[in-house]
């Protein structure tokens, strides 16, 4: 990314949206991200907020992660800022992984098929 070549909201958002669901992920696949853009974001900042098993960090009843859209399209550029937007990121993540109380399957469990179907074989 070349910081001196503009970006406007909506692209600055999609790389959010990218770099926090990719850093969720590393902690468990089964992760999920949320970028809010709209509302009283729209133009000026990003409510950022993940998911897993029903659980959200930060937690619904509270505001989302707001990253201002100028730190991001400025820290997106430095690797200090990356580093440390990721470090966070993940310990929301990792919370939402150590707070599950069992009913999901370990991440990278295998699915199971219903008892007599094969994978392939036609319904």
């Amino acid at each position: 990314m070349n910081p001196k070549i503009p970006a406007d909201y909506a692209e600055i958002g999609r790389w959010l949206r990218g770099f926090a669901a990719s850093h969720g992920k590393r902690e468990d696949p089964r992760v999920e991200v949320s970028v809010e853009m709209e509302g009283v974001y729209e133009g000026r900042a990003y409510g950022v907020r993940a998911f897993l098993g029903g659980a959200a960090a930060p937690p619904v009843t509270e505001p989302p992660l707001e990253l201002g859209y100028r730190e991001v399209a400025e820290g997106r550029t430095r690797f200090d800022w990356c580093e440390a937007l990721a470090a966070r990121l993940r310990a929301s993540a990792r919370r939402l992984r150590e707070g599950l109380d069992g009913s999901l399957p370990p991440a990278g469990a295998m699915i199971r098929e219903p008892s007599g179907h094969r994978p392939g074989a036609a319904s």
